[in-house]
């Protein structure tokens, strides 16, 4: 009976993993991070969505910055949205997201969503990495380095 359970909870766990599409994580002591990519498999015309996310604060943050890198020729940036209580602002591919009062937040949850479309006449199969890079969080003291969140996408068919 043990065993069947547990089977299960295996089949239910990687459901749920194929559903929501690959989750990285970023842990240091101000907290941890994570960004889901999904779809990791999008056709030519589809969009990659990125949520980086907050899952657990120790210290108040008030600023994040981090540069989305991708290659040009297989996506373009549809759409950029700050989470709630965030705003952002961009220069190239470097995004600063600070809170909209300045003032340090503990709470948890989506800071900034990414879309990136994939362009006409990409070919099938092709695979790329999309990063986000150079993720500093700023608290009291000096900026804290978070380590590179990437995920390969590999392009499936044709829409």
């Amino acid at each position: 009976m043990k065993r069947k359970i547990s089977v299960i909870l295996i089949i239910i766990i990687m459901l749920f993993v194929a559903i929501m599409g690959h989750i990285v994580f970023a842990a240091e002591s101000i907290g941890s991070f994570l960004a889901n990519f999904r779809p990791d498999n999008p056709k030519v015309g589809d969009e990659v969505v990125i949520d980086f996310s907050s899952t657990a604060l120790n210290e108040g943050i008030s600023t994040i910055s981090m540069e989305l890198v991708f290659d040009d020729n297989i996506f373009t940036v549809s759409n950029v949205v700050a989470g709630e209580g965030w705003t952002k602002t961009v220069l190239e591919n470097t995004y600063f997201i600070s809170t909209i009062d300045q003032e340090k937040t503990n709470e948890i949850g989506n800071i900034i969503t990414f879309y990136l479309k994939v362009k006409e006449g990409v070919q099938v199969g092709t695979q790329t990495t999309v990063t986000l890079s150079s993720i500093q969080v700023a608290t009291d003291g000096d900026p804290v380095d978070l380590d590179n969140l990437s995920q390969v996408i590999t392009i499936s068919s044709y829409s």
